[in-house]
């Protein structure tokens, strides 16, 4: 993933002291990070990739172990750290180029970070061929309901990591309805049995850095004192686990992926214990992944997404966007 942020120099402005002080942000730093969600609702929302990645996406869309390409699509300048140039050109005519790609997934994973280093994240889905297939749309859809279940319990008092486990029961669901893997959910949900889908942590922390604070040690900034890492595989890979505060900035950004080596090793060493359909699962082998991306503001009484308009996000909405352009 390529990002925007830099953390140059930043572990040598942290004092130990930091570690001691609460991890929520001020009003001003929030209007800062809903500034850059703004920018890439803009660019996103169009689909515009900077013309100095051309060449590198196209190397990208046609490596054929790999359906994901994670693109930046804003260009820092040496003056303006927050934008200086932005040029258009539309994802659809470069992917005109690409017939074979016709079913192929498109991950755009974006952000923006301001000269007080304060950044967004964001990630959309796209089709390449405009319309999803109806296996992609049975998984984004999936995901979609995924990203809004964790939304609806972000509240304070929660840990994340309470909200992370919730969000990999509600995948495994979604899962086993399409026969993917079968079985007692609340069985195979300690076992990690997500992970092999979810291989990744609901989210995390966001303010100063894409990540914030992480090089202080992300133990240390995303976990409590009373807290520690799961030692499986997507749960134990969760960044930011503490009990949430007004204030805090967390990112919600489910996935799911269906990655060929990973499964043929879970299925020569029997780690998903017999929960996994590997015979319905040899067809999703060329089928890449899906991740929904949003940065959350934890509020008195619940949460918020930021930025002044949501990045459109449902599988039609994908759909009508696209047949816009």
């Amino acid at each position: 993933m390529i990002h925007l942020a830099s953390n140059d120099g930043f572990t040598q402005l942290v004092e130990h002291q930091t570690l001691q002080r609460p991890l929520h942000r001020a009003s001003t730093e929030l209007r800062i990070i809903t500034l850059t969600s703004d920018i890439v609702y803009r660019i996103v929302r169009n689909a515009q990739i900077h013309t100095a990645l051309q060449e590198h996406l196209m190397y990208i869309l046609n490596l054929q172990a790999h359906n994901i390409a994670n693109l930046l699509l804003i260009e820092r300048s040496e003056h303006n750290r927050l934008i200086d140039t932005i040029e258009e050109l539309r994802a659809n005519r470069l992917l005109q180029q690409f017939h074979h790609l016709h079913a192929r997934l498109l991950v755009v994973d974006a952000g923006a970070e301001s000269n007080t280093h304060y950044a967004s994240d964001f990630t959309r889905t796209y089709p390449c061929s405009g319309k999803f297939t109806t296996k992609q749309r049975e998984i984004y859809d999936i995901v979609e309901s995924a990203n809004e279940h964790a939304y609806s319990l972000t509240k304070p008092g929660t840990t994340y990591w309470d909200v992370h486990y919730a969000t990999a029961r509600h995948l495994l669901e979604g899962l086993k309805a399409l026969d993917l893997v079968r079985g007692d959910v609340d069985e195979m949900l300690p076992l990690g049995i997500s992970g092999l889908f979810m291989p990744h942590g609901l989210g995390h922390n966001m303010g100063m850095d894409v990540h914030d604070m992480e090089d202080l040690g992300e133990n240390y900034v995303g976990y409590a004192e009373d807290q520690k890492r799961h030692p499986l595989l997507g749960l134990g890979n969760l960044r930011m686990a503490r009990r949430l505060e007004p204030g805090h900035v967390v990112t919600d950004e489910p996935g799911l992926y269906f990655i060929p080596a990973l499964i043929e090793q879970w299925k020569r060493e029997g780690t998903d214990k017999g929960f996994v359909n590997y015979e319905k699962l040899a067809g999703y082998y060329d089928f890449g992944g899906i991740r929904l991306e949003d940065d959350v503001l934890v509020t008195a009484d619940g949460a918020r997404r930021l930025g002044s308009e949501r990045l459109p996000i449902t599988s039609a909405d994908i759909e009508t966007i696209m047949a816009e352009e």
